[in-house]
Order: structure tokens, then sequence, then C-alpha cells
């Protein structure tokens, strides 16, 4: 079982245990496999659903290689040309094809060997339909779906409806979950706890809490260990009105007991009845989901027409085809006029462009546009297991300004700039995966990929398999994508960007980079190599329902590290080593204890083993006692070379941990201890600890003591014993003798002993079974300590792992973003998408203009005035100055050109000159001649940056960034 849930671990994160056990329970029909179904069940299959059954008996056809990854190569399939109307297609018998169930049967099995795939053969009746918890139709016309939803809502419990159809650059959804449907948690948010520092005894009663909450009125709270005002404590949820940003009304309060101190408010999710209409009375009527109500509203009766048109002919409007658009238009213009007369939804006239442009590309389908809708189609999916809000009920969206005017071949114009470009995608994860996936088939043939991590069992996806768990993801997404298509063209690199050698002719030819990765340093590292060599960077990045795509677009937009500041704030050390209030605080103490113990220790053991004296001198004298007591500690443990001499250090670890370090800490503050305030020290956020003796009956006392000796025998090379933790007698610390003389002593007795060779440093990883029962352990002794509320171990490995919870429907729309503004980069412009697919929330923002600077009075960081030069330079501006040039000869370009005096020159965080101190001897020699490397590596030029200020005034410049042209 441990097992499996790591195997899970990223969906479990998201969804949390108990909606993720609904989902292996749930059984899916998915029925039409053109790009959106075939992606829909990808995505099922990548999540964990229990049972997948695939339906298509269409035969495939050359075009669907351009949204399809599953087809391996197009040789068994007819090169027919893409006519504007199909031909009637030949017997099976006679082409020799496959349908689309039968070729993508293994492809889907081998993705997920814990999820079963079947597959479905001719006609679909009630008696099939009703084993399934839910149904998808892709390739279906509203009129022929009518029956069947009305059949799924009469089932008891009804059976989830879901139908969808992606159009060309254009596309609609339709959700139905039944006459009454509960979601238990509309925002799939984790539940928030608020520390309290008062409640008021009035009517109604204000609640003011330490840090701002994120309440809206009409939430509901549960309240605990408040002391005091008892009354509220372990009672009904309650609503609450927001009042401000730390605090909140709940109800007359007058007649409870006066507040003390303390107490948590926990944010509690009601749940709420959506009433689904049917798929027949919503089609005339229709709740629209849009950022453009309007727009929807004519999309939705073009909708109806093209469905309308397929139930006439059997078969979508030919490409291109004026006879054929016109016989939808004359459709529309009915269904709007009866909408009139019966008081459904109608628009005033037609939009004919609009409607034009959408038939006369309702044939074709793009990777891009079909991921994006078989990534909505699994997370209505997963809705349907209570978790997150449904979409109620219709939803369409088009992206038709990449469709190009005129009547031309749509999937050759729209890829043919991506076939002619060159690009870097940064990171193959789950999401670079898929985006690397998109972008092969749409076009991109040259491209380098970078990503110096590994195949995780977290990470097997579409590009990675079980089989792969260890390898560089790089190089197996690369091998994977090359085996497909052996025309690509693929630089793999196991590194991160900053490391790769690429040099400024290579930079010159890449057209696009993609940002793929999971943390702010490395997107900032990309984000400068951009603004730098003047190239776009689309950035995408995702977590649990949550995700983005931004672009950011030389000379045009804002760089990555002027949008966005650094999120992280780190947690002060006083609070995670002495105050700990919630479990994050605790289990960071445990991963630092391990770091000190198992990493950083046996690092210096190592440095020690190797040059003993040496070392011991540079150890300074205020570290010399402990480092000194472990060293001599572990050289004992490998004299004696026993498990039970681990097992004895760990129990002494024990009682220091969780018995000495407390009662010194309470020692220096009392429980009756006052600040300096006079107020009471422990409260608020401060937790009262309590020492805690080990006591052999406790399993996580008995699994602290053991995984902390099988974690030093393994970095000691011991082997482990079998002598269980729970037999060990009480223990006492001993007096080890930590002097030079002591540590030389034992080194001598050892020299026909290799001990280099068997110590070796652990880095803790959260997959490691010994290493997250350590954290576990640990993280939750010192819960219990602070009273504190404790988690499961899977919850424990989560966070201790930094594991973003990862949904593949979440996943595979950031990426279909990412390649759609990947089109938009050649003349179009591009937009900016935030996006919560739990509450079905899309915004699109065109992206804010580069920052510009301009000579000041005052300047808020520098808190004196500043002058620019030029007057509004952006980040992406840069001061050419064209070599040889000495060090001598920049400072006097800049006094005669601008009157400057120059104070500070560096390049690559290396300072050359510092004006505040006397020149040095460097002062005559070229740039060249000081990085006569860069050259050699085929650079063209240097980044040099200056600090200076007016020679006049003495005033502080700012100037763009210089870009120094090799000579």
């Amino acid at each position: 079982m441990a097992e499996i849930s790591r195997f899970y671990s990223r969906q479990t994160a998201a969804l949390g245990p108990e909606s993720f056990h609904k989902i292996k329970n749930l059984h899916v029909l998915v029925s039409g496999l053109r790009g959106p179904g075939i992606e829909c069940a990808k995505n099922l299959i990548l999540c964990g659903i229990g049972e997948v059954t695939i339906h298509d008996d269409t035969f495939l056809s050359f075009e669907e290689l351009y949204s399809n990854f599953f087809l391996s190569t197009p040789n068994d399939i007819p090169k027919t040309q893409i006519v504007e109307k199909a031909k009637t297609p030949a017997s099976k018998q006679e082409s020799g094809q496959k349908t689309r169930s039968q070729a993508y049967l293994g492809a889907l099995q081998a993705l997920n060997p814990q999820v079963k795939v079947f597959s479905k053969e001719g006609r679909l009746d009630e008696n099939f339909i009703s084993q399934f918890s839910l149904v998808v139709f892709t390739e279906s016309n509203l009129a022929s779906l009518v029956h069947l939803n009305h059949f799924c809502r009469t089932k008891n419990p009804p059976i989830g409806f879901v139908c969808c159809e992606n159009w060309g650059a254009f596309g609609y959804m339709f959700v139905d979950f039944g006459p009454e449907f509960i979601t238990y948690d509309k925002t799939g948010e984790e539940n928030r706890s608020y520390y309290i520092s008062n409640i008021t005894k009035e009517n109604p009663g204000i609640v003011t809490v330490y840090d701002r909450h994120y309440l809206q009125d009409g939430n509901y709270v549960i309240f605990k260990e408040v002391q005091g005002m008892e009354e509220i404590n372990n009672t009904p949820p309650r609503p609450v009105r927001v009042v401000s940003n730390n605090s909140f009304s709940i109800e007359d309060t007058t007649g409870y007991s006066f507040y003390l101190k303390e107490g948590v408010a926990e944010h509690f999710k009601i749940p709420d009845k959506i009433r689904f209409k049917s798929l027949e009375v919503s089609i005339t009527k229709p709740a629209l989901v849009a950022e453009d109500i309007h727009r929807a509203e004519h999309l939705h009766i073009i909708t109806r027409a093209i469905s309308e048109y397929v139930k006439l002919h059997n078969e979508l409007p030919g490409l291109n085809n004026d006879h054929d658009a016109s016989q939808v238009l004359l459709i529309a213009q009915s269904i709007n006029n009866s909408s009139k007369e019966s008081n459904h939804l109608f628009v005033e006239e037609i939009d004919k462009a609009l409607l034009y442009k959408i038939s006369h590309n309702a044939r074709w389908q793009l990777a891009a546009f079909s991921s994006y809708w078989g990534a909505l189609l699994c997370s209505e999916v997963i809705k349907f297991t209570g978790k997150y809000t449904p979409l109620t009920q219709w939803m369409n969206h088009d992206w038709l300004d990449l469709v190009p005017e005129g009547k031309k071949n749509i999937i050759t114009e729209m890829n043919s700039h991506l076939a002619n470009s060159k690009g870097i995608i940064v990171g193959v994860g789950a999401l670079g995966s898929e985006v690397l996936k998109l972008c092969v088939q749409s076009g991109v043939k040259n491209f380098i990929v970078a990503d110096k991590g590994k195949v995780k069992q977290s990470d097997c996806h579409l590009l990675y398999s079980s089989e792969t768990i260890g390898q560089q993801k790089a190089m197996v997404a690369c091998e994977r994508l090359i085996a497909k298509d052996d025309s690509l063209r693929i630089r793999c690199e196991n590194e991160d960007i900053a490391s790769i050698d690429i040099s400024d002719n290579e930079w010159e030819g890449i057209h696009w980079v993609i940002s793929a990765v999971d943390n702010h340093n490395s997107r900032e590292a990309i984000d400068k190599l951009c603004v730098w060599h003047e190239k776009p960077m689309i950035e995408g990045s995702f977590s649990g329902t949550f995700g983005l795509c931004n672009v950011y677009k030389p000379f045009v937009s804002q760089s990555y590290c002027e949008a966005v500041a650094n999120p992280e704030k780190p947690t002060s050390q006083d609070i995670i080593m002495n105050f700990p209030y919630n479990i994050e605080h605790c289990i960071e103490y445990a991963k630092i204890k391990f770091k000190v113990y198992f990493n950083e220790s046996i690092l210096e053991l190592r440095t020690f083993l190797e040059d003993p004296t040496g070392h011991l001198a540079l150890i300074p004298e205020s570290e010399k006692y402990s480092k000194m007591h472990i060293l001599y500690t572990y050289l004992e443990i490998l004299q004696h070379n026993s498990y039970e001499e681990c097992l004895k250090y760990s129990r002494e670890k024990f009682t220091e941990f969780f018995h000495e370090t407390i009662s010194k800490l309470l020692q220096n503050y009392p429980q009756d201890c006052k600040d300096n305030d006079g107020k009471t020290f422990w409260t608020g956020f401060k937790k009262l600890p309590i020492s805690t003796p080990f006591e052999n009956t406790d399993d996580i006392h008995v699994q602290f003591v053991e995984s902390f000796a099988c974690l030093l025998a393994a970095v000691l090379g011991i082997a482990v014993g079998k002598i269980p933790a729970k037999d060990m007698k009480e223990g006492h610390s001993q007096l080890r003798t930590h002097t030079v003389a002591d540590l030389q002593a034992i080194l001598s007795a050892w020299k026909d002993q290799h001990f280099l060779s068997q110590v070796f440093p652990a880095y803790f990883d959260a997959d490691n079974n010994i290493h997250s029962l350590f954290v576990h352990s640990l993280s939750t002794i010192r819960a219990r300590c602070y009273k504190i509320l404790e988690i499961d171990r899977f919850t424990t490995e989560i966070i201790a792992g930094n594991i973003n919870g990862c949904l593949s429907s979440t996943c595979s729309i950031v990426a279909s973003c990412i390649c759609i503004e990947l089109y938009r980069l050649f003349g179009h412009n591009n937009k900016n998408i935030n996006l919560n697919l739990g509450s079905n929330n899309f915004v699109t923002y065109e992206p804010a203009k580069p920052k510009q600077n301009f000579s000041v009075d005052y300047h808020p960081e520098l808190e004196a005035p500043v002058k620019a030069i030029p007057e509004g330079f952006t980040v992406w501006d840069k001061m050419t100055i064209n070599g040889p040039l000495t060090l001598n000869g920049l400072i006097d370009f800049f006094a005669n050109q601008h009157n400057l005096k120059v104070n500070l020159i560096s390049v690559a965080k290396k300072c050359l000159f510092n004006g505040f101190s006397e020149g040095n001897e460097n002062m005559q020699k070229t740039f060249e001649e000081l990085f006569s490397e860069c050259r050699e590596r085929g650079g063209k030029s240097l980044r040099i940056e200056v600090s200076c200020e007016e020679n006049s005034t003495g005033i502080d410049v700012l100037t763009p960034v210089i870009k120094y042209i090799l000579s």
C-alpha cells in the first residue's frame, strides 16, 4: 500500500486521501477518441481512476496525427488529403485499418498498470451504460445525446454525464450530475486554522486573530482550545461575517464567559446541493460560464446549429466550404428565430463572420486545443466525487484570433512558424513532459531540453514509466520522443539552464524559451538569460487545481524578475527551534536534525578522515565542542562497528531532543514568565511545551529510535541488526571526551582500515522509507510536546518532500495554454492566464508593460535623488560598447561621454574595480585579456555592470547593463 501511495503521492496531495479513494472507485466511459476524448482518457488514467472504458469504432485517419500522441507512426494510416467532404470510408477488411479503440487500447493500458482499461466495440445501449459512474461523450451531436442524458438522470444514483466537442479553434462542454448533486468541498482549498488573540463579549461577538484570515461572509468556523469562553469549544460550525483582514463576527456572545487566552478558529466547509438541468432543458435555456457572456450566447447558437447540421448530414461542415457554412447559417437563424418566439436564449442577429469562421474550420483539430478540452473533461470527472465546484452547466471557448484569414491549409499554416523555430524547454517533469509532447505535435522539430532531475516514482507520466525510475528525466523524455519521430533535432542536457554551455551564436538562433520548472530561483535564472539574450519566455506552473501561464516578451512586457517577487519567506529559526505552533515547524525541525546528523556531520567526518590534523585546526573555537563531540562519537561507533552502539546513541538523542532541550527551554522561560512589557510570555503563537520521557510501549517513540539508528548505521557503513529498540533498558548519556589527542588515538589504531570508503552522507528523500519514518516520528513526538495537531505519515511525506499537489487535468490545461501562447508569439498579442479548475475561474489579461526608469528627486530604495541615463530605459535595454577597451578606458568612456564617475565595475559577480579603494594591476588590461576564456567558448559579448554618479553633483545614476562587444 505504501508503494501505491507514493506512486499517487502528488495526486493524493492535491485531492486528499478521501477524495482520491473515491476516484479509485469510479468507472468511467469515454466515447469518442478524437483529440479531446483521447486526452481525457489519458488524464483519467494518469490520475488513478479505478476503471476506464474507451469506445470509438471510427477508423483512424492521417489527420489525427496532429491531435493525438498515441499513434506510434503514420505508416499504417493512408495519407489521404484533407478534403472539403469526407469520402465514404472503405470497410475495415478492405482498408486494413484499425478503429481508434483498437489502436489506442494498448498505449493507454501501458500508461498506468494500476488502472484497468477496457475497450468497447459496437453500439452503446442503456444496459451497458448503466454499469458506469460517469459517461463522457466527445463525438456525438447534441440531439442524439438527449435520450442518453435522460437515462443517466433517472438512475439511482444518477450517472454523471459530460459531453464536449472541439471544432478547430473552438469548443464547448456540457455537464449534468443529476437532479440533486452534493459537493462537499466547493474550493478544494485546505482548511486554514487561525490562532485567536481575543473574542469580545457582545452582540455580535468579534473574533480577532493574529494573522490575516482568508474567510468570506457565509463561511463557517469551529472553535477549539479556547480558554475562558469555553462554551464555543467543539460545538457545531457557526457562520461568520468578515469585519477586517484579521477579525470576523459570530453570534451574540453576551451570555458566554469572558475570553481569557489562546484558542483556534478553524474554517469548516458546509456541503452544498446543486440542481442540474437536463440536456434537453438546458440546451434552450443554458447556464453559460464565460468571461464574455454576449459572445458566449452567439457561440451557443452556433454550437446548436453545427450540431443540427451534423445530425442532418452525418458529418461536419467541409473545410473552407462556403456552401456548407451557408447551410449552417440558415439553421442558426431558424434556431434563433424559434428561440425568440419561445422566450429561450437568442441573439439579436447571428454573427455571420463568427459562424463562417467556425464552420470553415470545424473539421480540423490541433493538439493544443484538444489538450485543453481533454483537461477540462478530466477535471469534471474528478468533481463527480464531490470535490470542487462542477461546471454549471455550459462552457464554450474559442481562439479564433489565431486562425489565419482566408482559405488556407490551417494545420500547415499554424504549425509552420513553430516548425521553422528553435526553442529551449527547461524542466521536463509533469508539466514539462506535457509541453514537450504538445510542441512536437505542433510541429516543433528543433529544441534544447534541460533538466537535472531524475525520474521518481511520483513522476511516472506520459513520457516516463516505472522502468525509468532513477534515470535522468531529460534523457528519458528525449529518447521517447525521438523513438516516435527520428526527424527531431533534440539536444538533451541533464543540467539546469544556468550550467549549460550555450554559445552566443546558438542563442542568436533561439526563438523562444519555455520555463516548466517548479521553483522561483530556477525561473529567475532562466529569466536573466532571456533578458540578456532578448528572447521571449513563457512560464507555466500549477498546483492542485490552480494554474498559470505568463508570457515575458522582449521590450513588450515585464521580465519575470520584474513581475514576480520572491514568494519564499522562510519561517524564523527561533520559531522552528524553540516555539513551533504548527506541524510544518515540527517537520522542518526534523529535517534540520536529519541534515545535521546524517549529512553535515558525515561530510565533516569524511573531511576529518582525509586530514585529521589539518581539519581540526580549521574548526572555530565556538564550534569545536559540538563538532568534536559528534566526530568522537561517530569514530567510537565505527570502532565498535556495532548496530547496538547506533541504537544506544539514538536512545540518547531521544532524551536530548524531547526531554533535556525542552527542560532547558522551560528553565529559561518558566510557565509564569512575563515578557518585557509585562505580558504573559506563553500565549498566542507560543505554546507551552512539556518534556517527554521515552516509553518503549509507544510505537512512535520506538520508530524514532530505530529509524535514527538505521540511518546512522547506513551513513557509517555498519550493517543493521535486528535488536528491537523497545527491548532496550533506560540508558544515560555517556560523557564522551573529545580532545584532539583522543581523536588521534582512535585513528592511530585504524591505520589498516579504510573507513573513508564506507562513510557517505545521506541526502533527504521523502520517497525513502527510512528517511520519511525518521522525519514523521521525530515531528510527531515534537508535536505532542507542544500540543500541536498530529498528522499521518503520508501527509508528513508530502510536506517534508515539498510535493506540490498534481492533477493531470491542471497540468494538461496549463501545457495547452503554453503551446497556444507559443502560437501567439508569431504575429499575435500574447495573453497571460490564471485559472482554477476547482472553481471554474479563468482570468485572461494582457501582460504588463516593462517598468521604465526615470530621474527622480527621491528614490524610495536608495532614499536619495537618482538620475536615469537614458531616461525611460527598461530591463530589456542595454548600453552597447565595442571593444577593445581597458578598465581605465571604460572609466574614461563614462567620464567623457556622460560626465559620470564610475565607482564600481563587475562582471559575473566578480568585482573588477572599486572606486573607494586604490586601483589594481588589471586597470591597463583589456576585457578581452581578462576574459579570454569567454571568447574561447564562443562568446561574443560580456555583461558588465557599473555603479556611477554624476561628477558635478554626486547624484547616483542608473544606467542599463553594459553589453560589451568583444573585439
